[in-house]
C-alpha cells in the first residue's frame, strides 16, 4: 500500500507502508519508471529512494496529482517490466583491524565478521548523498551498528561503511558518518561518461575478498565503465 502527501508546493511524497524490502524496492523503482514514461506534462522529476518516491510537479494542484498518481498505481501491475537487475561481484580490500567500537557493539570477532560479509547479496536501494554514492540494503540485524556520534572530517574514497541498517560505498572522499569495515577499488563514478555510473537501483552487489596487491593493481588501473561493465558483472 502507498501513501500520497504534500511535500512543498510543487512536490508530493509517495511512501510505501511496512520495513524496506527487496520487494517494496523493486515496485519504488517500477513504478517510479512508469511515472517517467507516463506522458504527464506537468511532472518534472521524480526522485526516488527506499520506499519513496518525491514527484515534483508544475501547473496543477495536489488533489489533480494525488489523483493521476493514485490510477497510474493501479495499473502498475500491466506495466511492461523491461529493468534488467543486474548482479555486481565488486573486490573488498578488509580493514586490518575493525575499530574496536564495532567489535565491542556487536560482540563478533573480525573473522566471524567478515566471512557473514562476504555471504550477503545486498541490493542497491538508493543513490544519494554524493554523486554515485550507494544505498545498500540487506544487511542483517546483527550487523546492525548505530551511526558515529560525530561524523569524520575526511572518508577515503572507496570506503565500505556500515551505518544504522545499511551498508555504503563512498564514491569519493568525503565527510561521513559510518564505520569503515573495507575498501572498492572500482569507481562508482566517471566524470567522462555521460552516463556517470553503471550501478542502477535494483542491482545487486556481492563483495569478494581481496589482497593489497590486487587492491593497488585495481586501484592503479584507469577504469571506464565499459570496462567495469564487462569485468563485474555476472548477470
Amino acid at each position: 500500500m502507498i501513501s500520497i502527501i504534500p511535500y512543498s508546493p510543487k512536490a508530493v511524497l509517495i511512501q510505501w507502508d511496512g520495513p524496506i524490502h527487496n520487494k517494496t524496492i523493486s515496485e519504488v523503482n517500477l513504478f517510479n519508471k512508469m511515472i517517467q514514461s507516463s506522458g504527464v506534462q506537468y511532472i518534472s522529476e521524480t526522485i526516488p529512494a527506499f520506499s519513496s518516491i518525491t514527484v515534483c510537479y508544475n501547473g496543477s494542484d495536489f488533489s489533480d496529482i494525488k489523483a493521476t498518481l493514485e490510477k497510474l498505481y493501479t495499473q502498475l501491475h500491466t506495466f511492461s517490466n523491461d529493468i534488467q537487475k543486474r548482479i555486481w561481484i565488486l573486490p573488498m580490500l578488509t580493514s586490518e583491524e575493525l575499530t574496536e567500537y564495532v567489535i565491542n557493539q556487536l560482540s563478533i570477532e573480525s573473522e566471524k565478521f567478515y566471512q557473514s560479509f562476504f555471504d550477503i547479496r545486498f541490493t542497491i536501494g538508493m543513490k544519494g548523498f554524493l554523486p554515485g554514492f550507494i544505498y545498500l540494503a540487506g544487511l542483517p540485524e546483527q550487523m546492525h551498528i548505530p551511526r558515529k556520534s560525530v561524523p569524520d572530517r575526511s572518508i577515503p574514497q572507496g570506503s565500505i561503511a556500515i551505518g544504522g541498517a545499511q551498508c555504503g560505498i563512498y564514491p569519493k572522499e568525503s565527510p561521513g558518518g559510518w564505520h569503515i569495515i573495507g575498501n572498492c577499488p572500482i569507481p562508482l563514478i566517471d566524470i567522462r561518461d555521460h552516463k556517470l555510473s553503471c550501478f542502477h537501483v535494483g542491482d545487486e552487489i556481492q563483495f569478494v575478498p581481496i589482497d593489497k596487491a590486487k587492491h593497488i593493481l585495481y586501484n592503479t588501473t584507469d577504469w571506464t565503465l565499459d570496462m567495469i561493465n564487462s569485468q563485474f558483472i555476472t548477470l
